[in-house]
Parts: structure tokens; C-alpha cells; sequence
């Protein structure tokens, strides 16, 4: 939608300054999107490392207690390896499901958005719906409400 503001706004218009003002604003977005994914991506990290730290500590907790807790017939050894990947699954699980939430939100958040600005007005058949730029909707996405 920024784009169509900044077609809008400066390359139709031909003015370099609202061009250079649009591409900073451009830019802005980028960056702050940018970070908002790379901050995002380590919290999702940092919580599927943290699980499967804690769970890798109960486990071991338990196969060293001493009062028993090795299965018969596996050395303690063995029993630490099995628990140390299947908290590695544990942490992988955690990511892969935060990845699905943060893909859900935002295919959610563009339809949303799609639907806001491309649904036409009540009573006004789709096929004689005016341009996004001399429409009468009170829409906030508008290019032609923005100064």
C-alpha cells in the first residue's frame, strides 16, 4: 500500500522532493520491518533454547538422582543422550510453532488489510467501483487523504 502512496504522491506528480520525502519513508518501513523480524526471530529462538534447557536440566536431574532413576538396562549415560535430543525436538517444536503463530498473524493482518482497502462500498456493485484514488469511501489507506 506504501508504494501505490508513493506512486501516487511523487512519480505521478513528478516532484523530486515528495519522491526523496516518500523514499525515506520507504526506507524507514524497510528498516523497521527489518528489525522487527530480526528481533522477533531471536526472541522465538531464545524461548525454544530456554525450553529445551530446562527440560534437558529436569532430565538430568532425574537419570543422576540418587535414589535411582536410570532404567534397567541403560547406563546413565545413555539415558542423558536420549533426554539431550529429545529436548533438542522439545526447543525445535517450540520454534516451529511460533513460526506458524507469527505466519497466522500475518497472512491474517494482510487480508485484513487487503479486504479494508479493496471491499467497495455498501449498495455500489463491485464493477462500477471508482479508483482507490477519486473514490468517496472514508478509507485511512487512501493516497488522496494523505497530505
Amino acid at each position: 500500500m506504501l508504494i501505490g502512496v508513493v506512486v501516487d504522491r511523487a512519480v505521478a506528480r513528478s516532484d523530486e522532493r515528495l519522491l526523496l520525502l516518500w523514499l525515506g519513508v520507504l526506507a524507514v518501513v524497510y528498516v523497521a520491518l527489518s528489525w522487527s523480524f530480526r528481533l522477533g526471530a531471536r526472541a522465538g529462538e531464545r524461548a525454544a533454547e530456554e525450553a529445551a534447557h530446562d527440560l534437558r536440566v529436569a532430565l538430568v536431574r532425574r537419570v543422576l538422582d540418587s535414589r535411582g532413576g536410570a532404567e534397567t538396562g541403560r547406563l546413565p549415560g545413555e539415558l542423558v543422550s536420549i533426554a539431550t535430543e529429545d529436548a533438542k525436538r522439545v526447543g525445535a517444536v517450540n520454534m516451529a510453532m511460533m513460526s506458524g503463530i507469527w505466519a497466522f498473524v500475518g497472512v491474517t493482518a494482510g487480508a485484513v488489510a487487503l479486504l479494508f482497502v479493496s471491499v467497495p462500498s455498501p449498495g455500489r456493485p463491485a464493477s462500477s467501483s471508482p479508483s482507490p484514488v477519486s473514490s468517496s469511501r472514508s478509507s485511512p489507506w487512501r493516497a488522496a487523504d494523505w497530505p
